[in-house]
């Protein structure tokens, strides 16, 4: 079923070679299926379609935190907190970068403003009590 699916997105990313929203479309599979690179390579061409749309940079940081790339997804994350700020799984993101690098006052700050941004979700909640009890 997956590989129909990538095939489809596939023909219409030949119709729509200029589609940043395709382009997050099949990065999202690739990086599902464990594609990493390929998902990045995605993710960027999106960032290159639309560099005003912060999904773009979200989900490019996603692949550079799953590649171990942390200084690069800190950058997108913080893209994505420049072109909107209310996006709470951002800072989650540069948190969960933060804590890695043992910045545990940093992540707490993020992990903070992520659950300010979104109270009902719990494993942000989980995150931040597990960086307060250090």
């Amino acid at each position: 079923m997956v590989r129909r699916m990538m095939r489809a997105y596939a023909n219409r990313a030949r119709m729509f070679p200029y589609s940043a929203s395709l382009q997050v479309s099949i990065g999202r599979i690739e990086l599902e299926t464990g594609n990493r690179k390929k998902a990045y390579s995605h993710f960027q061409r999106a960032v290159y379609l639309g560099p005003n749309d912060p999904l773009n940079y979200y989900y490019r940081g996603l692949a550079e935190f799953s590649m171990n790339k942390f200084d690069d997804a800190k950058r997108s994350f913080k893209k994505v907190i420049e072109l909107f700020p209310n996006g709470a799984p951002a800072y989650f993101g540069l948190g969960q970068i933060l804590e890695n690098e043992s910045n545990i006052q940093e992540a707490e700050i993020q992990y903070s403003k992520a659950v300010e941004l979104d109270p009902t979700n719990e494993h942000y909640r989980i995150q931040l009590e597990r960086v307060q009890r250090r």
